[in-house]
């Protein structure tokens, strides 16, 4: 026998209890989640109802509306912690599962006869259990940027190692069930860029200035003669700077990026899995570096990137990219 040991604070004794709520989740003295289940399920049990209400065949709201509305009240709960109560046991989560599917049903006006895998194509919706994995991932890539994170060195720098024993039908530490995770979808973290602070306070920093009077046309209600009569008079009016064009381009299995000016050209490439709107960016950032070995001081970059511009103009972006 082991009692319990008597804590105190401030001369307060501090209570032991079964259980506590932090942060919004359920935490038992075994680390079971089973009280935190039993919480989502009330809590989804009442959105439900709502739901059911307002899913009338002839007064009712439509599909789409349903839809959003079960995304709103009750997938956000499910979602919310879900990598972390999402360790226990598979027959516990199967508990939330009966949720999720009599929620879409609700929303798109199936029987409960239809199976769950139509449901999850009418509504474009993944499983939880995929989900989880989804969030998860998400969340263990993010980690990886920020090493200032308190939570990083728990994760990356861990010193506890699976036992050369362990069962398959035991529960694996977070990490290492995405690092499995990873490794099947070829994901390699060492190209995941570092989280940028920038030395400059926002209110400080100076945008750079941005013409989007070509994007105020869409391309598939303008006559392209217009688009290219509009991009010459820009061309026009900057006929004294260095013009220099950039671009990016992601095939099936390489991506990457150029800067022009005259007969100087830079390329690079980047890793398979980067995206187009990194290829984008880092064709800036190539162009920046055509500006810096240039003696001249008057430039104009451009750049077919709509999302790329948008984005340096966004002084709340978190991208490493767009603050280097």
């Amino acid at each position: 026998m082991h009692n319990d040991p008597t804590l105190k604070l401030y001369d307060t004794e501090i209570p032991i209890v079964k259980q506590h709520k932090f942060l919004g989740v359920i935490f038992d003295h075994k680390l079971s989640f089973i009280p935190h289940i039993n919480h989502l399920r009330t809590k989804s049990n009442k959105a439900i109802h709502l739901i059911k209400t307002i899913a009338h065949t002839e007064w009712g709201a439509d599909r789409k509306t349903l839809i959003k509305l079960y995304q709103t009240l009750i997938h956000s709960k499910l979602d919310y912690a879900c990598f972390i109560y999402g360790s226990i046991r598979k027959s516990y989560l199967l508990k939330l599962d009966t949720i999720h599917h009599q929620g879409l049903r609700l929303a798109t006006g199936a029987f409960t006869t239809s199976p769950v895998e139509s449901l999850y194509t009418e509504t474009n919706e993944l499983p939880l259990n995929l989900r989880r994995q989804k969030l998860g991932t998400q969340y263990y890539i993010k980690l990886a940027s920020n090493p200032s994170n308190p939570a990083y060195k728990t994760i990356f720098e861990s010193q506890f190692n699976l036992p050369l024993n362990i069962k398959e039908n035991n529960i694996k530490p977070f990490s290492f069930r995405i690092k499995e995770l990873l490794s099947e979808t070829q994901i390699n973290i060492i190209h995941i860029h570092k989280t940028v602070t920038s030395k400059t306070p926002p209110w400080l920093q100076k945008l750079p200035t941005i013409i989007l009077d070509v994007i105020k046309h869409p391309k598939t209600k303008t006559n392209p003669i217009t688009l290219q009569e509009k991009n010459e008079s820009i061309m026009n009016v900057f006929c004294d700077y260095l013009h220099i064009y950039t671009d990016g381009s992601k095939s099936k299995d390489k991506v990457g990026c150029a800067a022009v000016l005259n007969n100087t050209q830079l390329q690079r490439r980047i890793p398979n899995n980067a995206s187009i709107y990194s290829a984008e960016i880092l064709a800036i950032n190539l162009a920046l570096d055509i500006i810096t070995a240039n003696q001249s001081n008057k430039f104009i970059i451009f750049s077919d990137s709509k999302s790329t511009l948008l984005s340096l103009l966004n002084q709340e972006s978190t991208n490493p990219l767009t603050l280097t």
